[in-house]
């Protein structure tokens, strides 16, 4: 079923809401996410650019400040609909003629097929935001829609720090899970 809405537009109101499950067990996609749920994924580029690191971003990425970074701002979408508000940092060294390749794809499998690198593990850090008001016009929400803010930067089998990110999840539309071990007793 079809709504209009004065002033923002016309949506698909689908009889099932989805909610996405993202795994904290293992290095994972959106596209992986949003197939899994049924849905069709789509990335949508909003900045390409080459810039120079900052303190913050050189710190994740373990360059020196003023070094060429690759900076990509892009949208996840299912079945149309924005879910992930993505900020994806990479060195520039490593991925020579990046933004020649189609960024509306997979990073990770850009990386991994025209790299020829492998991603062996992530440090991830999540929390609770009400975004910024660019960040709900892209995301299509309301500033009383909550969402999860996710920082990570990925590391390759040689153990050099090759993506960081810095992404805004829908809260109505995304849930994180993990596994944790045993409870350990310490008197």
């Amino acid at each position: 079923m079809l709504i209009r809405i004065r002033g923002k537009g016309t949506f698909l109101l689908s009889e099932k809401t989805p909610v996405l499950t993202r795994s904290l067990k293992e290095i994972s996609s959106y596209y992986e996410d949003i197939v899994k749920a049924g849905l069709t994924p789509r990335y949508k580029t909003l900045i390409a650019v080459i810039k120079e690191a900052d303190e913050y971003i050189s710190e994740k990425l373990e360059v020196n400040v003023g070094s060429q970074i690759v900076y990509l701002k892009r949208l996840m979408l299912a079945n149309d609909m924005p879910l992930v508000l993505e900020r994806c940092y990479l060195p520039e060294e490593l991925f020579p003629d990046i933004l020649k390749k189609n960024t509306n794809n997979m990073i990770y499998k850009l990386i991994r097929e025209e790299y020829g690198m492998n991603l062996m593990r992530s440090r991830q850090e999540l929390g609770a935001v009400i975004p910024a008001e660019h960040e709900q016009k892209a995301l299509k929400i309301d500033a009383t829609c909550a969402c999860i803010w996710a920082e990570g930067t990925v590391y390759s089998d040689n153990g050099r720090a090759v993506e960081f990110t810095h992404s805004i999840y829908r809260g109505d539309k995304y849930r994180f899970n993990c596994d944790i071990g045993s409870y350990i007793y310490r008197e």
